[in-house]
């Protein structure tokens, strides 16, 4: 049956509606597929998580060089110690033995000058109080060098020990350490380092306010030390403290310095031939 105009202007309309381009401000676009096949997802991706910046590793060979550095340090001030004591047992020794040959010179009494062998024995005593004498003469010789060794060495640890106090307290407000806070900090490592040398190795080291102030913040770290040999404990120094105490360091600010003005008039510049005349309100 053929269809009224109604008919037709209604199926016209229909078509119409089926090929009408949809409002893109309406029609979502997730989970919409296109022509080419790709599925288009508007949410956002999730930011990766950040990478954490790797430890810097340690290296080796330069730890290893400075803790050979300190053991041949170590050695050469054994030797050096050894080579005193050394001498100062040589003469401890020749001491003893002009103690000995002294007891054994035997000082014969003034003769009669009435006796027939009086020019004799005369010349024995003279001879027996010569030789007392010179022996007197070496001992004190003896004597006077062993006293010079021993202070000259004492003035020279004492001297070193100074000056590596004085660098120390010197550069540590610009490491952030106060003088009070480091002298606390130094007590109380004293209390655990007994060797010397060990305590002036801590002293030359560098950064050695920081290394002082962690020592003496960590009981961990200093009963170690207590408990090893002059070497092991640098060897430990170099290895563990070193690095923390390097942790201890201010962060350096990027400011510059405020630029130094000179007080005073500046000085007067010559005229402006182009401004003459001419009046600023």
């Amino acid at each position: 049956m053929p269809k009224s105009a109604e008919e037709l202007q209604k199926e016209m309309d229909a078509l119409k509606d089926q090929n009408q381009e949809p409002n893109p401000e309406e029609t979502p676009l997730e989970g919409v597929e296109v022509d080419d096949g790709v599925e288009i997802d508007e949410t956002p991706d999730e930011a990766p998580p950040p990478e954490e910046s790797p430890e810097r590793p340690i290296n080796q060979e330069s730890v290893e060089k400075k803790i050979n550095k300190i053991t041949f340090e170590k050695h050469e001030e054994i030797r050096k110690r050894e080579a005193l004591e050394k001498e100062l047992q040589e003469v401890k020794e020749k001491l003893t033995s002009l103690s000995a040959d002294e007891e054994k010179i035997e000082i014969p009494p003034v003769p009669d000058t009435f006796d027939p062998d009086y020019q004799v024995k005369l010349q024995a005593r003279d001879a027996a109080l010569s030789k007392a004498a010179e022996v007197r003469a070496k001992k004190k010789l003896q004597e006077e060098r062993e006293l010079a060794i021993q202070q000259q060495h004492l003035l020279d640890e004492q001297a070193k020990a100074q000056k590596l106090v004085e660098a120390m307290y010197s550069s540590a407000d610009k490491l952030g350490v106060s003088a009070e806070e480091l002298k606390q900090a130094d007590e109380t490592v004293a209390k655990y380092v007994r060797d010397p040398s060990l305590a002036q190795y801590i002293l030359g080291v560098e950064n050695s306010p920081l290394v002082v102030k962690y020592l003496a913040n960590s009981a961990e770290a200093l009963e170690k030390i207590q408990s090893m040999n002059a070497v092991q404990a640098t060897a430990y120094i170099v290895q563990t403290v070193l690095p923390e105490a390097e942790k201890l360091k201010p962060e350096l600010t990027e400011t510059p310095e405020p630029i130094d003005i000179p007080g005073g008039k500046p000085s007067s510049e010559p005229p402006n031939e182009f401004l003459d005349g001419v009046e600023f309100e």
